[in-house]
């Protein structure tokens, strides 16, 4: 029922959220946080960013859980070895911490009949690299997640831009040592079925948990399904419920 111009619309559309989310994955491996969310983020009070820990809701909250957060962390780890060795000032410090490879694999992505949205999913297996004192854990962990990603096409400066995501971490684990398998075994031995990775922001509006990470006794769980062709941006069809209105 699309016209050829809609049809054109869309299949551009879905051409540069590829495009986007390339960009995602790299800034987000680098940390270069206010790059990502300055440049391809969508400004409003239903942005959303979601992890297995709850959902940041607003742009400024995101802004704060993403960028300042981040930042702060970056200063509070670099700062002390430019003390130490002058040397370092010379360096990034964004380059401190910890560097993530996002591999971005098998996409479905689907843009509405009305042309306003646009959703998409991805796996994302990858590593995380890891610097020493300057992180919890020295070496390399592997990690495979999950990306349900929102995003909406702003007729003012004709661009798509992301709207929300939820990010969604099956399973983690060491490089260095150990059986991922075997310990995830040994642990619901125990009594423990789930973990969860990574530090929860102290102020966000949607406590979680979103999203468990693998439990050897049970299926991997669906929590970003794979879109399907849709109409238009709705509870039916989202990543965020209840936060699908981008003109607020």
């Amino acid at each position: 029922m699309l016209t050829f111009e809609q049809r054109l619309h869309n299949a551009l559309g879905s051409q540069e959220i590829e495009n986007i989310k390339a960009r995602h994955a790299l800034w987000h491996g680098m940390g270069y946080s206010k790059e990502e969310w300055d440049t391809i983020w969508y400004k409003g009070g239903d942005t959303t960013w979601g992890h297995f820990f709850g959902r940041m809701v607003g742009w400024e909250e995101v802004w704060s859980g993403s960028v300042i957060d981040s930042d702060e962390d970056q200063y509070k780890r670099f700062t002390p070895k430019c003390r130490e060795d002058m040397s370092f000032s010379h360096f990034n410090l964004r380059s401190t911490g910890s560097c993530g490879c996002h591999n971005l694999a098998s996409p479905v992505i689907e843009v509405a009949e009305d042309g306003k949205s646009a959703r998409a999913c991805y796996l994302t297996p990858g590593q995380l690299c890891q610097g020493g004192e300057f992180t919890l854990h020295s070496g390399c962990t592997f990690f495979y997640e999950r990306y349900g990603s929102d995003f909406v096409y702003d007729e003012k400066t004709d661009r798509w831009l992301y709207f929300h995501e939820q990010v969604c971490p099956d399973m983690m684990g060491s490089c260095n040592d150990g059986n991922y398998g075997q310990t995830l075994w040994e642990a619901a031995q125990q009594g423990v079925f789930f973990r969860g990775g990574g530090m929860a922001p102290n102020n966000i509006t949607e406590k979680g948990p979103l999203h468990h990470d693998l439990c050897p006794v049970q299926l991997p769980q669906n929590t970003a399904k794979w879109p399907e062709p849709y109409r238009t941006l709705d509870n039916d069809n989202t990543y965020s419920p209840n936060h699908n209105d981008p003109s607020k």
